[in-house]
Parts: C-alpha cells; structure tokens; sequence
C-alpha cells in the first residue's frame, strides 16, 4: 500500500461496502487508516476493516524485489481465498484460485505491453538474462498458481474504454464493465477570472511522463508571446532521468515554479488557482492527475492517446506531438470564448470520475457479481429453469431467450416452452450463441391443428398460457422472455414491448386496425374464449412477481396504467461482434437497421437525410430490412426508387453481412418514436456509428447526447448537419458512445439476468439472510 491510484480504488472500495460487509484487505504493508483516510478523504473507522499482513522475509522485505514480493502475496491470497465470499484484486489481477474480481490499473504486469507502451532501457538489473529469467521462474513457482484463467473465467473491471480496448486486442479479454477511478480531493471554487494564467502538472518525475516535452512545449508558447508560468508537481529523485530535468527547471527558473510533492490542502488549492493543466504522457491507462486538474477546473492539454482522451473528450485539447499542442495550447489562448466553452464541457466530464460515481457502479458490479456466484450455493442439485415464449422468430425478446440459456446453461437445468419456431442452429447463428442441443429441453406447446396455420395470435398465445399453467410446478425458476406469461406461480418477467397492454399500445402508436382487429362483437367473443382457454390463475404478476424492463423509460411508462412502480431495469443483448473500422476508413453514409414498417416510419428518416442533403451534404444511406408487398412496403419501394441516386436497399441482413455494413458507415438514423429499447440503435452504436433518433423512448438511454436526439424532422436535421460540420464534435460523441455501447452488452445481460435469478430464488426458497451484513468480502491490493 503506498499512495498511488489504486490504493485510491482499495479506500473507496471500503467506503463503499462498509455498512453492509465484512471486509478483509490483504497486503505485504503500508496499512496506515489515518494517513491513508487523509490522503484519500475517505472516512474509515479501523473497526470496519481487517487487515492481514502478508508475511515476507526479512531479505525480501529491505531489498527490491518486486517479483519476489508479489509471489508471496499471491501464495497468501490462495491460502485464505476459501474463507471469503467474494474475492476482489483491487491492482490488476491476483490469482486467488477461485472466482473473483480484478479491477485493471496499468499494464505493469504484461510485459508485451508494458514494453510497447512504454519502452525504456532495462539497465542491468531488469536485462533479460539468463539468471533473472531463473529467478522470475522460481518466484512463479513459489507464488503456487491455479492454473484458472483469471483473465477468462473472472469479472475483469478497467479503468477507461481505453484498457478495456487494448485487453481485448492484445489478450483477448472482454472487460465486463469499466469504472473510471475515484477523484477524492475537495478543490476550492475558484473563479476564473481569479485564477492564474498558468499551467500545472503534477505526477511522478519518471521517463515515461516525458516532463521534458511539457516544458518544451510550454517554451514554444511563450515564444509566441504568451507568458505563461508552469507550477511542476512531483518529487525529484537523485537518478539521470530527475537531474536532467531538475536542470531543465534551473534553466528556466524564471517562469517554471517546482512545487516538489503535493498533496491534501496544499494539492487542491494549487490545482484551483491555476487556469490551465498540460500532461504529455502518452498511453496512460486512465490518467488520474489529468482528472485531477479537470476537476479542478482547469482546461487540460494532453496526448492524443490513452485512458486520457476519455476524461477530455474534445479534440482542441487532444494533440499528435509537440508541434500541434503548440499550436492548439496558443488558439485556446488567444480565444477566451473558446475557453468558456471548454470549460463547460469539462465540467461537465468531471462527473464520469468522482468518487460517488465510483461507489456507485462498484457496489452494482459487486452485489451482482455475490448474487451471481451465490446461484448454485447451498444446493444439492441443479436448478430447474424454464424460459417461456409464445413463438421464437428473430427479434429482439428471441435474443433474451438464447441469452438466457447461454448464461445459465452451465449450472441450471433450462427448459424452453414455445408454440414454434424453435431451430437451434439457426438462432445460434442469428444471436451469436454456442447454446447445444443438449443444454436445453424444449417443449412445444400443444396447438390446435385449425390455429396452427391462421393468424390467430390470441388462441396460439391461450395454448400457450394453458400449458406454461400445466407445467409450473416442475421448475425451480419461471421465466417469461417476452413480456408476461401467467404460470399460476412466482417468476421473472421480461417487459420487450407493449402489444400485451392495448391501452399503452393504442396510445403510442395508434394505427388502423383494419378488418380483422376491428373492435367488433365477434371479436370480443373470440378473445373471451381465447382468455377462457388459457385458464388464468387470477394472479396478479405485475404486482406479486419480479417484471423486468428494457429500458428506464419502459419502467417509467408501466408505472401509471400498470401501477408498476420500481420495476428491475436490464439492457436487452447486443450479441454482434463488429469488425473494427478505423473512422477514416468508413463510408460517409447512413445505415438504418429494422422491420420496414409503418411504426418504423422509414418515410421520415428518408424525408430527414434528403433535407441534409439539400444543404449540400452528399452520402448515401442504406436501408437494411425486408420490403414486405402490403401498402406500406410498395410506398417505401416507390420512395427508395425515386431516390434511387443515394438509398441502397439491402433487404433483410444478418451474420457478417449485417456487422459488415454497420461497421462501414459512419452514421446511423432510426426515426420510430417512443421505442421500448431500440434494438438496432444499440447494433448501430455498437458497429462504431454515430447514430440520431428520436428523443422519446428508449432509445434516448441509448445515445443519452442531446446532440443525437431530436424531437421533430427540422430539429434532426439542424444536429445532423451541425455534426457532420464539426470533426471535433464527431470525435466527442464517438469517445461517448463506445462508453454506452457497454451498458448493453450480451455479457453485462447474463451477469445481471443471473443476480435477478439468483435473488428470485433466494426469495422463493426463504433462504434471504437476516440483517444489513451479507456476506465477508477480501478486498486487496499488491505492494508497489
């Protein structure tokens, strides 16, 4: 434990689970809750934690030998892992020989890329001889590891998109979430115009931070007539690397202020009273001390590369070399509406990394992770689980069910109960899943043979509802994948839509029913002896059983007709792997993905980009879906014909085709209103699009940028245009939707789907533990 960002992460973790866990840190030393709760600004009572120290020999303890150091603490870690309920590595990974969590802070424990981030000269200790290769071998061996892949097989947490990116290039690894690290200090609210026209940089005076280039840079501008002073925050060691650039501080004592190691009080006034930050090392996994000055409330200049572009977001302050950051450092100068801007927009970034957001997506990511893991505890047998669904085509409420078995398939007994449509290499193509014939039962539910080739949706979904009744009392679990299915019995809804609640329905998307919907004597005797067949048990599901909506805004409109209030919110599966397209690299065009159908209002869309058009703006835009030969199809024929010059029909598209066209246009529209989730808004955002829709619905959690949203056609095209006139803009709402495209991924809706059944059945089978302690939790961190 020293007092670097990790030991941060370590702090807030507690903060976080105080009140409601037994906590346990391990580490090999530097425990000290005082100084650590003041360097932090944590609030820890040493009777909320225990804390083990690691023993290490007395050599290993006063010389440096980190590999050494490590395989002690890792031994330790395997032989307590079993008293803990939860195991989480607070610094990179710890093999603990059981499930846990990691969360990611560098690459210092992966040499290939440590050394391309950030190649240095090994000296003579670190060369790779013959002799450190045997003693790095035998501090593996002593260090005992499992043999588990803990990259693999455990909740692996990074620190910005950035990491999560390089793991998954590199190693493979798809990072289940990414929780940017706690900002703790408190900075004094200074006002602008009472700030210092200087720069700050704080970190460690180490080569991989470059120092030199910051103070080039900084001459560079004051060349050009601006006067700026540099406030240099870090301690100087007596090595090559801290001489050179103390001797550059000495050259240039007239405007570089060394400030030595700061922190506490003395810290967040400084960073307050200066207007501008400058870091210039690049590849930084997160970059705390750029965060830090944000928060302060300063306008930061740093590398175009790393954790670091995140926490900026906008290309005026992201740059290539020397050169550029000259130059974009002297424009910002010289236009102080250009810096209110800025500041505005950092203001508005710094609430991605303070410390309440922090707790809050940890504890989410913990609770899950212990209700995940708790699944199978406490059981003889394997659980029984059936997933209900009237009809399996290939929507949206279908990619739930393969989901499910996906997630659940390794230790539950999964059934699936459906009236048709069940082809299991065709939905394992679609929806991406490896699901086995031998991973699921499927029982198909007993249909008249007159129903069976009419559309009679309402006697198919009776038959349905009839047999889901017979066979409840089988399973452990009940699960309905699209929407609510009366099983007489406690369960899990899953909400995809509203066509089961005629009054939301009619109220969303009022349409001609037609004939055969008409509101008709005939057809009010036909749907009471359909819900007569089905046997109702009388149950009210959505008051008695755990209902699950796709979206924040679905919960929200089930409040008032339903009376819902508080229903489970679970992002449904974006299962497309998309083929990654450098920005240069992709068309400049439109995609739009989805049934064409009159509530899809293709029209609009089309109605939309030709206006942008108009103004003078050339793309194409690709229509992907099946044209149907009904009225609504041969109208969006006709309108596709007419502008033949720039709409490419695609039809309908799946499997690589779809991933291939995604990933080739720059930008996607969707223009339904009111959208339970939007599906292919997700699929777009996910495939690397810029994507606009409509500001109602779901599809606004999606985007959550109001420069994407618009109310009406005129409002779309006046953002679109605006967009596509701003390549900074493009950058920043890019580097914001990569982070949304991790909110509905295929493994965060198994992770969550498992905690919902694992907290069902704890319910259910009475086993929910008394009082605010649930369980014992290890939280460590290694040594630096």
């Amino acid at each position: 434990m020293g007092r670097g960002g990790s030991e941060a992460r370590v702090l807030w973790l507690i903060e976080t689970l105080k009140d409601d866990y037994d906590i346990t840190v391990i580490t090999t030393g530097g425990w000290d809750t005082v100084a650590l709760n003041s360097f932090y600004g944590t609030n820890i009572d040493e009777a909320y934690v225990t804390v083990r120290i690691i023993p290490i020999p007395w050599i290993v303890q006063h010389i440096s030998v980190s590999a050494l150091r490590g395989a002690c603490y890792q031994r330790f870690a395997r032989k307590v892992a079993k008293n803990y309920d939860l195991r989480i590595s607070a610094y990179n990974t710890t093999d603990w020989g059981l499930p846990a969590i990691h969360f990611i802070a560098d690459f210092s424990w992966h040499r290939g890329i440590r050394e391309k981030l950030h190649p240095l000269s090994p000296g003579l200790i670190y060369r790779d001889s013959f002799i450190r290769k045997a003693y790095l071998q035998w501090a593996r061996s002593y260090g005992k590891p499992s043999e588990r892949d803990v990259l693999q097989d455990d909740l692996i947490i990074a620190n910005s998109q950035w990491t999560a990116s390089l793991l998954k290039q590199i190693c493979n690894v798809t990072c289940k979430a990414v929780i940017y690290p706690p900002v703790w200090t408190d900075f004094v609210d200074v006002p602008w115009d009472n700030k210092e026209e200087a720069f700050v940089m704080i970190g460690r005076i180490s080569p991989e931070k470059q120092v030199e280039h910051a103070i080039a840079i900084l001459e560079a501008v004051r060349e050009r007539g601006f006067f700026v002073k540099l406030h240099l925050c870090g301690q100087f060691t007596n090595d090559a690397y801290g001489r050179k650039i103390s001797q550059l501080c000495k050259d240039h004592a007239e405007w570089i202020i060394v400030e030595g190691l700061v922190s506490g009080t003395r810290k967040a006034t400084l960073l307050s009273n200066c207007r501008f930050g400058i870091q210039t090392c690049g590849a930084e996994s997160f970059g705390i001390s750029v965060a830090e000055m944000v928060k302060a409330g300063a306008i930061v200049f740093a590398p175009n590369d790393g954790g670091q572009t995140e926490v900026l977001a906008h290309l005026d302050l992201l740059f290539l070399d020397i050169d550029d950051a000259v130059t974009k450092i002297c424009t910002i100068l010289a236009d102080s509406q250009r810096q209110r801007i800025l500041r505005q927009h950092l203001n508005g970034q710094s609430q991605l990394f303070n410390a309440k957001r922090f707790m809050d997506e940890a504890r989410i990511q913990i609770t899950q992770t212990y209700h995940s893991t708790q699944l199978v505890e406490n059981t003889d047998r394997r659980i029984k689980v059936v997933i209900g669904h009237p009809g399996v085509g290939f929507g949206g409420s279908e990619s739930t069910v393969m989901w499910l078995i996906e997630a659940l398939r390794w230790d539950c007994d999964v059934t699936v109960v459906t009236t048709r449509g069940w082809d299991l290499d065709a939905l394992n193509d679609f929806y991406g899943t490896t699901v086995c014939a031998n991973d699921v039962t499927v029982r198909i539910a007993p249909v008249p043979l007159v129903a069976r080739g009419l559309s009679v949706a309402a006697l198919r979904g009776a038959c349905y509802q009839r047999f889901a009744r017979t066979i409840a009392e089988d399973y452990d679990v009940r699960i309905s994948a699209y929407n609510l299915t009366d099983w007489g019995l406690p369960a899990i809804h899953f909400i995809a839509d509203f066509s089961w609640q005629r009054e939301i329905r009619d109220r969303i998307h009022p349409a001609s029913r037609g004939l055969i919907y008409r509101d008709t004597l005939l057809r009010r005797a036909y749907l009471a002896i359909a819900s007569a067949y089905g046997k109702p048990s009388g149950r009210n599901m959505l008051r008695d059983d755990l209902v699950i909506a796709n979206s924040r805004w679905t919960a929200e409109v089930l409040k008032l007709p339903c009376g819902l209030d508080g229903a489970a919110v679970i992002s449904p599966p974006v299962w497309t792997e998309f083929p990654t397209v450098a920005w240069e690299n992709k068309e400049l065009s439109f995609a739009m993905i989805g049934r064409i159908a009159p509530e899809k209002q293709i029209e609009r869309a089309i109605v939309i980009l030709e206006k942008v058009r108009r103004r003078g703006y050339s793309f194409r835009f690709h229509i992907c879906g099946e044209i149907t030969n009904d009225a609504y199809g041969r109208r969006i024929s006709r309108l596709c014909k007419e502008y033949a010059e720039w709409i490419i029909l695609e039809g309908r598209v799946s499997g690589r085709k779809k991933a291939a066209i995604l990933s080739q246009c720059k930008f996607g529209i969707q223009a339904t209103s009111a959208e339970s989730f939007g599906i292919a808004v997700a699929e777009m955002v996910k495939a690397g699009a810029i994507v606009f829709a409509p500001i109602d619905g779901g599809t606004a959690e999606t985007l959550q940028d109001p420069a994407l949203l618009f109310a009406n056609t005129d409002e779309a095209v006046e953002k679109i245009v605006t967009v596509l006139d701003i390549p900074s803009l493009q950058t920043a709402l890019r580097i914001h939707l990569v982070k949304q495209s991790h909110l509905f991924s295929a493994t965060t809706f198994m992770r969550e789907a498992r905690a919902c059944i694992a907290g069902t059945l704890r319910r259910t089978s009475g086993h929910a533990q008394a009082g605010p302690r649930i369980m014992n939790e290890v939280l460590c961190t290694e040594s630096h």
